[in-house]
């Protein structure tokens, strides 16, 4: 592969990275949930296929290849990260998919108690003044930075199940190719800390990348993408 063809790859990985992954946070235009899961599950896929052919295997196994890490990026760009929004906001919620997993790092999120359960969700608009309070009580006693890094690391844990299925596959092409990919599904953490870093929450949501999760969005599907195909380079 020349020097030219790697460059063109690798912009294209950036920029169809931080598009597809700005889209499918709600940027850009409405459209189903699923395309958008298959447009970002697609590509990598993909590259499971051309990383299993590359290196000779049966045909079927190629296949087999393309199909597990469809499913399961799929299946990873379906799991939530609205509980692990990194500025902590004062709210009952439902725990995540996987909130389970971060649970037993970091105990139970204070917002997701069981006496906020009527509260959770769209149901928050309802609540008593006085639920606001005590939940910034309990955070208070949980912990602000315990609770920032609670939602760092559950970021980090849906960036990577995001990409799960392209790590898995390079697993049996190459490590280092693998680990590359591990790598830049977990930087959805780092993406959205950025984000928080350059930007308040005073703008007017309307895409134009004014907010800290739009900066986010768009940084965790660059590093995603550009690890993909610096795993192609790799392999």
């Amino acid at each position: 592969m020349n020097k030219y063809i790697k460059a063109i790859m690798l912009l294209f990985a950036f920029l169809y990275g931080g598009f597809v992954s700005r889209w499918h946070g709600g940027g850009f235009f409405s459209f189903s949930k699923a395309i958008k899961n298959i447009a970002w599950s697609l590509p990598l896929a993909l590259v499971s296929l051309w990383g299993f052919h590359s290196l000779g295997y049966d045909w079927y196994w190629s296949a087999a290849a393309f199909v597990v890490s469809m499913a399961l990026c799929f299946l990873g760009k379906t799991t939530g990260h609205g509980q692990w929004f990194l500025y902590g906001m004062i709210i009952a919620i439902t725990p995540e998919k996987l909130d389970f997993i971060v649970r037993m790092i970091f105990g139970k999120d204070p917002r997701t108690f069981n006496k906020y359960s009527e509260w959770r969700d769209d149901k928050w608009k309802n609540a008593p003044e006085e639920i606001a309070g005590e939940i910034a009580q309990d955070i208070a006693e949980y912990g602000e930075n315990r609770l920032y890094w609670r939602n760092f690391t559950g970021l980090a844990l849906v960036g990577f199940t995001a990409v799960s299925g392209l790590f898995v596959s390079l697993l049996f092409v190459n490590v280092y190719a693998a680990l590359t990919v591990l790598m830049g599904g977990l930087m959805k953490a780092p993406s959205y800390a950025v984000g928080e870093i350059l930007l308040s929450y005073d703008g007017d949501n309307d895409g134009d990348f004014d907010e800290p999760t739009e900066i986010g969005e768009a940084l965790t599907g660059v590093f995603a993408y550009l690890a993909a195909g610096i795993a192609v380079i790799i392999i």
